[in-house]
């Protein structure tokens, strides 16, 4: 194997976030603070922590937070401003992150804490399912950008919503409180509750109110992000040194990472470079793009083995999301697969019974054949076996897969084919199977051995009168499964051709033959009419034809 060395960028393009989104306004009613009438503490004087309405917007990174109010917590600055999150399920129910009298009761994730007397401050706080922890200061570690400012009107808080475990697109559950400096008061107002929310400056107050906003994306927001990529290649290694279709030569071969943020071309500042002699391939390269935005991706081995196939994302593009501007996608393996991943076996068979009785298969002269995405569809490569009587119109074979994972996507794509066969109205052939609306048919691996058994078409010999409805005195309605025209493609219209006979005694009668109904949908109906004076009919329906 080569040896090469880990490159790795090191600079960041810091963008200045200016912009923010339209501003959406929460009111609350003026005035609703306790005046002590009939009874509870006079609290309509401390105008400050009267909430009059709260604007909430976001630019690129933050959500912002105006607490408008009707006092000054300029002149009166022992005021404290709390928000209450719901962010995901689960939360307190019962507290907040500072311990007092508030609750959220349909969850409280993250309290965001703040005072404006002294320098100002402002906490963030999460629940870990059992006790808040201390996430974010202005104090301490910031790393929500946490931030607090007032006017002689109001007081803005500002905080990250990644923090708060949010992107833009995503919808957050909140409420906002004012209350005071006693370690036990309670919210003296809330944004959400139009009514007096405690009468006593200790007085519990937990509700289930709460206002929504929607982070939205703000033009502009670009970034110029580190993200970091490793990728274990012993797979493609391994089939070329085991001369296994196109593997990975780690002399010759290059490997890059392709993207929706480089054309998905193979840029030199994106190539993943070899780990010592190692199976890992890794770089950290540059990614432009807002918070909240989801690349999409592929590795791409040049000039072997050309795009990964990832099986456990059914062959799709990998994706992450932005969420920093220093980002580490966890370590996978090419195309989802490794060396330890078991050997999977796929039994296929195919019941050509039916298609042989009516002369569109004959084994002395036709065979059958396994095409598809493993063997480049060819109709030559896989030949089916017949069985031992009495499974003689049976027909099977066995694909192996080595190192595959078990809880994959549909992996192999395929179509059971008739040698030798040339009729244009059965496609020369190709099946056109009845479950798949003529598409390929296909397999996954959800064990390391299973068998899958067909009729082929999925022309079933059997089926039934669904219903028998009498419409007049003179005619009724005999409605049965039958053949859907074969893959809906132009030029064979029809699925088969059924007969309908009718006996006034099931058994020991005579069975007349009533017509013929050539099918076009799973489901035909035949009417018989001229059958004025009959007293009882019985019906039966043959398939005559495909």
């Amino acid at each position: 194997m080569k040896r090469t060395f880990l490159t790795m960028a090191t600079a960041v393009a810091l963008a200045a976030f200016t912009s923010t989104s339209q501003a959406t306004l929460y009111t609350d009613t003026t005035g609703d603070l306790n005046n002590g009438v009939p009874s509870g503490d006079n609290l309509s004087g401390f105008t400050h922590l009267d909430i009059t309405s709260v604007e909430v917007t976001n630019d690129c990174s933050q959500l912002i937070f105006t607490i408008n109010v009707a006092g000054n917590p300029v002149t009166t600055d022992w005021g404290k401003y709390c928000i209450g999150f719901d962010s995901t399920a689960g939360g307190d129910t019962a507290g907040n992150g500072w311990g007092r009298p508030i609750a959220l009761t349909q969850g409280m994730d993250y309290w965001v804490g703040t005072w404006v007397d002294g320098g100002m401050g402002a906490e963030n706080r999460k629940w870990n399912g059992a006790t808040w922890d201390l996430q974010s200061a202005t104090y301490a570690a910031n790393p929500d950008n946490l931030s607090i400012s007032k006017t002689t009107s109001n007081v803005t808080i500002k905080v990250s919503f990644v923090g708060l475990g949010k992107l833009p697109g995503d919808s957050i559950d909140f409420d906002v409180y004012a209350t005071a400096g006693g370690g036990t008061d309670s919210a003296i107002d809330s944004l959400a509750n139009p009514n007096i929310a405690v009468t006593a400056w200790a007085g519990p107050y937990a509700t289930n109110l709460f206002r929504t906003y929607t982070i939205t994306s703000v033009p502009g927001c670009d970034t110029t992000n580190l993200v970091k990529f490793t990728v274990n290649m012993e797979i493609p290694i391994w089939e070329y040194d085991n001369a296994i279709g196109d593997g990975f030569n780690t002399n010759t071969d290059q490997l890059f990472v392709r993207g929706t943020f480089n054309g998905f071309t193979n840029n030199p500042a994106y190539q993943l470079i070899q780990v010592g002699t190692s199976t890992v391939f890794t770089n950290t390269v540059e990614v432009v793009g807002p918070l909240g935005a989801v690349p999409e991706y592929k590795l791409y081995g040049f000039s072997f083995p050309g795009y990964e196939n990832p099986v456990l994302s059914c062959g799709n593009n990998r994706s992450f999301v932005i969420t920093n501007q220093n980002i580490t996608i966890p370590a996978f393996y090419w195309s989802d697969r490794k060396l330890s991943d078991p050997t999977n076996v796929v039994n296929l068979n195919v019941d050509m019974s039916l298609v042989r009785n009516f002369g569109k298969f004959d084994p002395s002269t036709n065979g059958v054949a396994l095409p598809g995405s493993f063997n480049g569809w060819n109709t030559g490569s896989l030949p089916l076996t017949a069985g031992s009587p009495p499974d003689t119109n049976i027909y099977s074979a066995s694909i192996s897969y080595r190192h595959y994972p078990t809880n994959g996507c549909a992996f192999g794509f395929y179509k059971f084919y008739i040698s030798n066969l040339v009729d244009p109205n059965r496609d020369n052939g190709w099946e056109q199977p009845i479950t798949t609306g003529g598409g390929n048919r296909s397999f996954g691996f959800p064990s390391t051995s299973q068998t899958l058994s067909y009729y082929y078409n999925d022309e079933k010999p059997t089926f039934k009168i669904t219903s028998v409805q009498k419409l007049d005195a003179d005619s009724a309605a005999v409605t049965f499964e039958s053949f859907p025209k074969r893959g809906g493609l132009p030029g064979y219209p029809t699925g088969g051709v059924y007969m309908v006979e009718s006996s006034p005694l099931v058994t020991g009668g005579v069975w007349t033959s009533n017509g013929t109904v050539v099918s076009t949908t799973s489901s035909s109906t035949f009417t018989n009419t001229g059958l004025t004076g009959t007293n009882q009919l019985f019906y039966k329906v043959s398939l005559i034809g495909l």
